[in-house]
């Protein structure tokens, strides 16, 4: 069967392999396919936000010493210049 294909593979999570075990009992493997499509778009989604929602403060972070860097730079010649009078 279908399932126990599938779960031969750790690359799947067991909550596929055990609604489309019961699918298969029940003879409605197309309703289930379609809850667990739904299932795993949710949690991709969800996955994605949270991925983004880390990201935020380390892009921040890295732009402001970018942003510092690039300061110093320009700040420390007019500096020097100023203070050799």
């Amino acid at each position: 069967s279908l399932s126990m294909s599938i779960s031969r593979y750790e690359d799947f999570p067991p909550i596929l392999h055990q609604m489309m075990s019961v699918g298969e009992e029940t003879g409605k493997l197309d309703e289930i396919l379609a809850k667990l499509s739904e299932y795993f778009e949710k949690e991709s989604e969800y996955a994605v936000k949270n991925m983004t929602a880390a990201m935020e403060p380390l892009i921040m972070i890295v732009l402001a010493v970018g942003v510092g860097f690039m300061v110093v730079a320009i700040i420390m010649p007019i500096y020097s210049l100023t203070s050799q009078f």
